[in-house]
């Protein structure tokens, strides 16, 4: 059985923003529907809704000062608790890991 997304997952206009879902029979990446955010633009919807960077920290259970250092680009967010910040607010794309000893396990189609 073949599996196609629909229209507007493959059309090439969209912006080349990617993650990493893959449909079992199709070979390219499709790109994000949400497109990834600057720390600015995080900043400022965190803003928007109310929420104190800190309280968000808290609430998702980082380090405050670490939730600053990641928004204002002092942190590279290539691995450990800094690129959960980054994919948690949305500035990076990837996928948080809960279980380092499976992380590259493959996932049955």
């Amino acid at each position: 059985m073949t599996v196609t997304p629909p229209a507007c997952l493959t059309d090439p206009s969209l912006p080349a923003v990617f993650h990493s879902v893959r449909f079992p029979n199709i070979k390219r990446i499709v790109p994000s529907i949400m497109p990834l955010r600057t720390a600015e633009e995080a900043k400022a919807e965190l803003k928007r809704q109310g929420v104190s960077i800190s309280a968000w920290a808290r609430a998702n259970g980082f380090s405050t000062n670490l939730v600053f250092e990641v928004l204002g680009g002092r942190k590279k967010c290539g691995r450990g608790e800094t690129h959960d910040i980054a994919v948690k607010l949305g500035i990076k794309d990837g996928t948080i890991c809960h279980d380092v000893g499976r992380a590259l396990e493959r996932r049955a189609a």
